[in-house]
């Protein structure tokens, strides 16, 4: 419960792993996510007209997109929204910022931007592999196998690119995100949350791919106030 976090596709195997399952209908979490998303589809025609949800009992987020049409939420969201109204609406608001990634298709981007990679990745490969065999032809070497190579060196520089464009890209995202929930009427319950995360000392981390917390409190507030 510590961010909302939009996952690439490589963690999704885990959560599977360590506790998500599907809510089924006539239930009460089902009767919650259901209520919820149709409060914000009626701002927002385009999106989806069902989501599938999940409960995620994996404490280290409270909610993920993993599909254009699949949410996961925290079993400690859901519980808290059930209890009382302040709960509910920080659901909504978690709720609205996920559909604020299936609405702006940030999946699409992520799956597109690690696509890219693969064949950036093979034509270093193969250049790198090149200059080497000239290089063992020209130059005797005592390296062990263990050395790095020429293409370790330019592995890391581009994951290294990689890793700033997320960071940059995620930033946009989720700032996207966090304003989808005010253009949905959910902007008050986000904002909450944003507070409790805050007074429990979840600031955020400059490298991370999500604004710092008070960052995300300042934007949020200035859209409220304009809304």
């Amino acid at each position: 419960m510590y961010c909302i976090v939009f996952y690439p596709l490589s963690k999704i195997f885990n959560y599977f792993h360590d506790g998500l399952s599907y809510i089924q209908k006539n239930t009460p979490y089902f009767n919650l996510c259901n209520k919820a998303y149709k409060e914000i589809k009626e701002y927002k025609k385009r999106l989806p007209k069902k989501i599938k949800f999940y409960i995620m009992k994996n404490q280290e987020s409270n909610a993920m997109v993993f599909s254009s049409r699949k949410i996961a939420i925290s079993q400690d969201i859901l519980d808290f929204a059930l209890e009382c109204e302040e709960g509910y609406e920080i659901f909504k608001g978690i709720l609205a910022h996920e559909c604020g990634h299936i609405f702006y298709k940030d999946l699409v981007a992520t799956i597109m931007l690690r696509a890219a990679i693969i064949p950036i990745k093979i034509i270093i490969y193969i250049f790198t592999g090149i200059i080497s065999i000239l290089f063992s032809f020209i130059f005797s070497s005592n390296k062990g196998s263990d050395s790095p190579t020429l293409y370790d060196f330019f592995n890391v520089i581009i994951e290294g690119i990689v890793r700033f464009a997320n960071i940059i890209g995620g930033k946009r995202e989720e700032k996207k995100a966090d304003l989808f929930a005010v253009k949905v009427d959910a902007g008050e319950g986000l904002l909450t949350f944003f507070f409790l995360l805050e007074e429990n000392g979840h600031k955020g981390d400059l490298f991370d791919e999500h604004p710092v917390t008070s960052k995300r409190i300042e934007y949020m507030e200035k859209a409220i106030h304009e809304s």
